[in-house]
């Protein structure tokens, strides 16, 4: 089963490059939205810091003093950057989950082949969709994430009620790797429930999200959503090893982050190419 499992992944990744004209199409829009928020984004912050001495005096070491003195000066505009943060992110969120639908089709060709217009057309019939499975996964992670937060604090943060601070340190890290794997098991009930919407759109929504829940408990389905993490913290390591190399060179800074934005969507096509092959197979 494993060695099949890694020459499905390598074919996925195969077939994300293969399917370049996407991957650009992908990377465009990704880029275009980056361009449409930035302006503001950037006029906002020169407001509130560009001709501002304080930040680089708040960056050697924190001062109450000079922040409260700083919020209040420029409260009105930091608060508007941080509230158009907001607004980008949820945008941006927005963006990747009217996405969804083009890349869960393109993935699930078993001819491997598409058009632009079937793309946009599946990210358009598949939006509400997979809008709402994105409403269940962060309800879902919300929920196990306060329980796990209410057994970490069940006997509060002061030190003189802990018998031993290394009992609260020692549940801090076994929290942090039950979340981790949460994370990584939630990851393969989202791509699995994607397929299922997409595969099954005819049957009734919530019966498909119950398919991939079943599907993501798959001992190859669990194998395959270990390996897409193992590959992505690697992937991640590596960019940031090299992105100190290129502080100083703004070029290559940009050249290096664009090609981690081309990484990253080809990890995406391929990681749920990879679970489409299952799928297929």
């Amino acid at each position: 089963m494993i060695a099949r499992l890694l020459k499905q992944y390598i074919a996925s990744w195969k077939f994300a490059f293969t399917a370049w004209p996407f991957l650009v199409l992908l990377w465009v829009v990704n880029f275009a939205f980056a361009l449409i928020v930035i302006g503001p984004l950037t006029y906002g912050l020169e407001r509130a810091f560009g001709n501002s001495m304080e930040l680089s005096k708040l960056m050697k070491g924190f001062d109450y003093t000079l922040v409260m003195d700083f919020l209040r000066e420029y409260d009105i505009v930091v608060g508007a950057v941080f509230d158009q943060s907001t607004i980008v992110i949820l945008v941006s969120l927005l963006v990747q989950i009217f996405l969804t639908g083009g890349i869960v089709h393109l993935v699930s060709s078993k001819k491997e082949q598409t058009s632009y217009a079937q793309f946009w057309s599946k990210c358009s019939s598949f939006f509400l969709k997979y809008l709402g499975l994105s409403i269940i996964l962060l309800l879902v992670a919300t929920i196990v994430f306060v329980v796990l937060f209410m057994y970490f604090s069940k006997d509060g943060f002061n030190p003189f009620f802990l018998e031993n601070e290394m009992v609260l340190i020692n549940r801090f890290w076994w929290l942090v790797v039950i979340g981790v794997v949460f994370l990584i098991w939630l990851s393969i009930f989202r791509d699995a429930a994607k397929l299922e919407i997409y595969n099954n759109h005819e049957s009734g929504y919530f019966r498909n999200i119950i398919s991939g829940l079943k599907k993501s408990f798959a001992l190859s389905f669990l194998l395959n959503g270990i390996l897409n993490a193992a590959v992505y913290t690697l992937f991640l390591w590596i960019f940031f090893k090299i992105r100190p190399q290129f502080e100083l060179f703004g070029w290559a800074l940009i050249f290096i982050s664009q090609l981690w934005l081309v990484l990253r969507v080809a990890y995406r096509v391929g990681r749920l190419r990879s679970f489409a092959m299952i799928k297929l197979k």
